[in-house]
């Protein structure tokens, strides 16, 4: 059975295949800054988490590119930094499929305003 997913966590990736983060223009440097400065402020509107992190883990086996996740933390989450990811299932925020839909479409709507 498939653990259902953190409640707003978001993943941001450039678009070429670079593995590490000094692979990274300073173009790309610049628009990764900008976009995870959005998205930070975006997650921040939509599910109203107490704080939000903003991290880089670049060692999935199932993910070799470089991915940079936006990680809200709740009040009602029971951890806090590095021991969020101690939780377990039962205490994470989670989403159902439905959920995760509304949530999305909130942040679209949220970055098309700002973008305007």
């Amino acid at each position: 059975m498939q653990s259902k997913p953190w409640r707003g966590w978001l993943v941001l990736q450039p678009w070429r295949h670079i593995e590490a983060f000094h692979e990274l223009t300073p173009e790309e440097l610049a628009g990764f800054a900008s976009a995870s400065t959005r998205m930070d402020e975006a997650v921040r509107v939509v599910v109203r988490p107490e704080k939000v992190y903003v991290c880089l883990f670049a060692e999935a086996a199932d993910c070799q590119r470089l991915p940079f996740h936006i990680i809200p933390r709740y009040v009602e989450t029971p951890a806090q930094g590095l021991d969020i990811f101690q939780l377990k299932p039962d205490a994470k925020p989670t989403a159902s499929e439905a959920e995760v839909i509304e949530i999305v479409r909130e942040l679209r709507e949220f970055l098309v305003a700002e973008a305007c």
